[in-house]
């Protein structure tokens, strides 16, 4: 084995570990919409190999600034946080379609890094 394909392994097994993210989106101000996006956000997740561990939501937001998406500039939004478990490809295939999605306003994906806890000396 050369060093390229020893590279070409460690990077494989590590595309293929599931490691635990955190999604923060911003829908857009119509709360008519917000059940079918979100379903639609968990489904993206699933169909990746992916699973949902928990979500919440802060509600309905005045943005900081305004943001332009489509020819609309958006003031508020309605903010969603998704935790979930998946592989790279999940976390790339659910950014690619974030982005196009005309209902989501920003999105941000996170990986979330448990720290061990240091032992006090006494």
């Amino acid at each position: 084995m050369d060093i390229t394909q020893i590279r070409e392994a460690i990077i494989s097994a590590k595309a293929n570990q599931k490691r635990k993210y955190e999604l923060g989106f911003i829908i857009i101000p119509d709360e008519a919409i917000v059940p079918n996006v979100v379903e639609k956000v968990k489904g993206i997740i699933k169909e990746y190999s992916g699973s949902v561990i928990s979500e919440s939501e802060m509600g309905r937001r005045k943005l900081a600034y305004p943001i332009k998406k489509n020819r609309v500039k958006y003031l508020e939004g309605i903010y969603r946080f998704i935790v979930f478990e998946g592989t790279h490809s999940t976390v790339q295939n659910l950014d690619r379609l974030l982005k196009i999605d005309d209902n989501i306003i920003r999105h941000i994906i996170l990986r979330v890094v448990e720290r061990k806890k240091k032992e006090r000396k006494k």
